[in-house]
């Protein structure tokens, strides 16, 4: 590149233009991929300390949270972190389980005046969802999940009529005397924290997913 300089120091010369082209590289200011994971990671530990998160109970301490999940698509930066607590209870010994958190959010990328405009419309998704929501509190994207005791779950239906199947992702969990259900899935699970009962919801732009997805047939009925 040339950068035309006013006066070149110690030269004498003015008004040169200098060839760097062979130097430095353009610097663009803007982060790879992976700087920008490891800062957000980085963020992330600075925000445990910060609330006091009770890191003693977790497996490994400050070393036990697994942020490999974790990416970046796009304008977005999914964050994912896993890690097992293990907490003393008295003569029982130690009771361990497994936690899974996710935080997703879009990256600034600069101000776009149409995200400010009523032409911008957002709607709600899921990872494994066919259909999108334009109401948050939509019950196909936010089932209420009840606990229901084992013996009763032969008899026990969803809202639409339909029986209860064990779920192909908890069914080798120990179920302690319980199964967990939604008003309208098709699975009872062993484990609450079950990652086909917590759905992970994604606010986008509606032009976005308008063409691969179908409204959903509840909220969205009139869209």
């Amino acid at each position: 590149m040339a950068v035309t300089l006013g006066n070149v120091a110690n030269s004498g010369e003015s008004d040169k233009d200098v060839d760097t082209s062979e130097e430095d590289p353009t610097i663009t200011g803007e982060l790879s991929e992976a700087a920008l994971m490891a800062s957000t990671v980085a963020l992330a530990g600075v925000e445990i300390v910060k609330n006091d998160v009770p890191i003693e109970f977790v497996d490994g301490g400050p070393i036990g949270f697994n942020f490999l999940s974790s990416s970046v698509e796009g304008n977005y930066i999914d964050l994912r972190v896993s890690y097992q607590m293990t907490f003393p209870i008295g003569l029982l010994g130690n009771y361990s389980f497994d936690v899974d958190q996710r935080a997703r959010c879009r990256k600034w990328v600069g101000y776009d005046n149409a995200e400010n405009t009523t032409d911008a419309r957002y709607v709600f998704i899921t990872d494994k969802g066919e259909r999108y929501h334009t109401n948050y509190n939509c019950t196909y994207l936010n089932p209420s999940v009840h606990r229901l005791p084992k013996d009763e779950i032969d008899e026990a239906r969803n809202k639409s009529g339909a029986i209860y199947y064990p779920c192909e992702k908890c069914k080798k969990t120990k179920a302690l005397g319980f199964y967990f259900i939604t008003d309208y899935g098709t699975a009872y699970h062993m484990d609450v924290n079950c990652k086909e009962i917590k759905h992970n919801i994604k606010k986008v732009l509606l032009e976005e997913v308008e063409d691969k997805m179908a409204p959903c047939s509840k909220c969205s009925a009139g869209h």
